[in-house]
């Protein structure tokens, strides 16, 4: 089992690190965005760094899309993990197209609706998770807050 995390700076990578008991004792990859530095006590793997994107520039997740395709090709991965945000639409794509299941853990900030970006990856992931019990539904899942 290898694992593809991936996750946008600020509250994503926090939200998807305090998840790291999940996936102890496997092998695992991060995928985080170019202008962050990673706290090296809390992601002991390889770490591929690509661009930044937000609503203010969402044509770098374009840009996003062809490393994307190279990592999950050079790693192949069993599994897709993100907390957010637009990092994770290219490997979402490229997940479905190469059979890779994807699971995408929406922020703990969306309290009365799914965030932008996870409510247009919902339909396109294999597992959606909210951390509020009002949000689930639609084939949302609730679990706890992380």
């Amino acid at each position: 089992m290898k694992l593809c995390l991936v996750a946008q700076q600020g509250g994503h990578l926090q939200q998807l690190l305090r998840l790291q008991r999940a996936w102890a004792g496997i092998e695992h990859f991060h995928v985080l965005t170019a202008h962050q530095v990673p706290p090296t006590r809390e992601i002991q793997s390889r770490v591929y760094f690509l661009r930044s994107s937000d609503r203010k520039t969402p044509w770098r997740i374009l840009l996003n899309f062809f490393p994307a395709w190279r990592i999950l090709r050079k790693e192949k991965p069993d599994v897709i993990l993100s907390t957010g945000a637009a990092l994770a639409i290219p490997f979402v794509f490229w997940g479905r197209v190469l059979g890779i299941p994807c699971i995408w853990v929406d922020s703990q900030a969306n309290t009365r609706k799914l965030s932008m970006t996870g409510g247009f990856l919902r339909p396109h992931v294999t597992r959606c998770y909210t951390q509020w019990e009002e949000l689930a539904q639609d084939g949302v899942r609730y679990r706890g807050r992380v």
